[in-house]
């Protein structure tokens, strides 16, 4: 099911890509489309979105699906547990030394609270 895009989706896609720090062939390889959609989606080329790549996107950049879509000024967090499925799909993706380099570092964060 295909979902229509406000004007304001353009650029909070490209404001959450950028703030996030991530390129648009990292983004397209992570929601499973190509560079080229990232870039309509980005410039409001296309006008509408597959229900189960906003939802992907929402988990990404851990805000709700309708703040994608442009239908609240404001994200709305996901709760721990969506958080939680977050990292682990993100740390999944890691290689081994990169996870050691992860594993240190929320280590060391928690030890200087």
């Amino acid at each position: 099911m295909n979902m229509d895009l406000s004007e304001n989706t353009a650029k909070r896609l490209y404001e959450l890509r950028t703030k996030s720090g991530y390129t648009m062939e990292k983004l397209a390889e992570m929601v499973g489309v190509s560079k080229g959609t990232i870039s309509k989606w980005e410039n409001g080329s296309i006008k509408n979105m597959r229900r189960d790549k906003v939802l992907v996107l929402a988990k990404i950049f851990n805000v709700s699906p309708t703040y994608i879509l442009g239908y609240n000024e404001h994200s709305r967090e996901l709760d721990q547990a969506d958080r939680i499925n977050r990292f682990s799909s993100l740390y999944s993706q890691l290689q081994e030394s990169e996870k050691v380099v992860v594993d240190k570092l929320l280590e060391s964060l928690v030890q200087n609270k």
